[in-house]
């Protein structure tokens, strides 16, 4: 009967043959138990024979990778080891003697600096090559330009170099080698000396040579000597001129004339180039509108006449200039000279003062002789016991290159060894996983033995009942 909500049951067996169908039922259930047994076991064999072969690949993948490394060097003899003792017999020494001497420490690291160099030089050739254009033979021709100028001690590093290098072919498209070594080397002097923008002075010195006439190394002594007498006060100097360079030209300036007048400017207080700059634009403007012209009466003869030349292209803007600033400097009268100026340089003559004004001539030797400035810059700059050592240490690395070069093909294998490495290393790992996961998945192999026990159980229950030695019943 039932207690407490509870369903009881009886159990009667007849166990007369209980022994001979136990038999048989545990078999059964051994069987079904074995069968799924095996057929795990089979699956986690095959798991693990995947594993072992991606290890193998891993042991045998380092064999392979050294014999790579042993072909890859190309200009050694069969391979690095022939190649080492091939250059310690070289030097009398055997391989052994230098290791007992511990100079195998310092050979590593001279290939490791060599390798360094070599690859510093290839990044800074590679980014030249993808930013000019050029490759092959030429690109050897401009590799060696910028390893020549580095081992002269130009530029922060070689990548510094190489850049300069490529601005300064950029700009100059038809400039010949020799003067785009040589104007690498002025501008990075004129940065490094006079912390003067690179890009600016190469601006500026690209307008001198082409509104002037200028050979590149005219044009570098002129700005290292504009420099020198302190053009460049408000760091504006290769600026002004990329500006304004064209302008003076057209008005008759030489490139000397010009340079002179803005240290002029500037002595007669001017408070940077630009007014000094804006002056001689502001008459320049005036002469060609006829605002000059209209009175022209207030100057002196001497200039009314040189004006009239001009008319008729018998002088230039600048006799007219210097013929006007000279009667300004002549002028008795502060009211007149006041107005002069008003009149020849507009907002310019009546905001500066006198002194300014009377000081845009062009008279004066400071540029008469600039030819061999930048050449002193350099020598002054690279003479010190620092430069010099650097110098030196420059030199070595460039010796070292070619051997780096050499290495380098060693070290595309290596890595292209470890690449493939991981690869396999990753294969493992992942077979590894698939075959832990089968292993820990609780869930499955508690469903899979759960089940077959289940099923087994029940034939053994359905062996019992059809044997008549098991009745159960229900009571409530």
């Amino acid at each position: 009967m039932a207690e407490d909500g509870k369903v009881v049951y009886k159990v009667e067996v007849d166990d007369s043959q209980v022994s001979s169908d136990m038999k048989k039922t545990e078999s059964k259930i051994k069987k079904s138990s074995e069968e799924a047994s095996d057929a795990q076991k089979q699956d986690n064999k095959e798991v693990v024979q995947d594993a072992k072969e991606s290890t193998n690949k891993v042991s045998g993948f380092f064999s392979s990778a050294f014999e790579k490394i042993k072909g890859s060097s190309g200009g050694m003899k069969d391979g690095v080891l022939e190649g080492f003792d091939t250059l310690t017999e070289g030097i009398g020494i055997s391989a052994s003697t230098l290791a007992k001497a511990g100079l195998v420490a310092g050979i590593t690291a001279i290939g490791s600096a060599a390798v360094k160099m070599a690859s510093d030089v290839q990044d800074s050739v590679n980014k030249f090559s993808a930013q000019t254009g050029i490759a092959g033979e030429e690109l050897d021709k401009y590799q060696t330009m910028m390893e020549e100028i580095y081992a002269s001690n130009y530029g922060e590093s070689f990548e510094d170099v190489a850049n300069a290098v490529s601005s300064i072919k950029l700009q100059f498209d038809d400039i010949d080698d020799e003067s785009l070594q040589s104007l690498t080397e002025g501008a990075l002097t004129l940065r490094d000396t006079f912390d003067m923008d690179l890009n600016e002075s190469l601006r500026g010195m690209d307008q001198l040579m082409t509104q002037f006439g200028l050979s590149a190394e005219e044009a570098m002594d002129l700005m290292a000597s504009g420099a020198q007498n302190g053009l460049n006060y408000t760091d504006e100097l290769g600026d002004n001129i990329s500006e304004y360079a064209g302008k003076f030209a057209q008005a008759g300036y030489s490139a000397k004339d010009y340079f002179q007048l803005l240290k002029n400017g500037t002595q007669g207080g001017a408070y940077n180039l630009d007014k000094v700059n804006d002056a001689i634009n502001e008459i320049t403007t005036r002469l060609a509108d006829g605002t000059i012209e209209e009175s022209l009466d207030m100057y002196s003869e001497k200039t009314q006449e040189v004006f009239k030349q001009w008319q008729n292209g018998e002088a230039t803007q600048k006799d007219v200039i210097d013929s006007i600033v000279e009667d300004i400097q002549n002028c008795t009268s502060e009211q007149d000279k006041l107005t002069m100026s008003a009149t020849a340089f507009g907002t310019m003559g009546e905001d500066a003062n006198a002194k300014f004004v009377e000081s845009l001539v062009s008279v004066g030797d400071t540029f008469a002789d600039v030819n061999g400035t930048m050449e002193e810059v350099e020598g002054t700059m690279s003479g010190g016991v620092n430069a010099q050592i650097e110098s030196l240490k420059r030199n070595i690395e460039m010796l070292l290159v070619p051997i780096g070069e050499l290495l380098l093909p060693i070290l595309n294998v290596l890595i292209g060894a470890l690449a493939e490495i991981i690869g396999v290393i990753s294969d493992v790992i992942n077979t590894t996983v698939d075959w832990i996961s089968n292993i820990v998945n609780f869930e499955e192999l508690f469903s899979f033995y759960i089940g077959n026990a289940m099923q087994s159980f029940n034939s053994f229950v359905e062996t019992l009942q059809g044997a008549n030695y098991i009745k159960i019943k229900r009571f409530r």
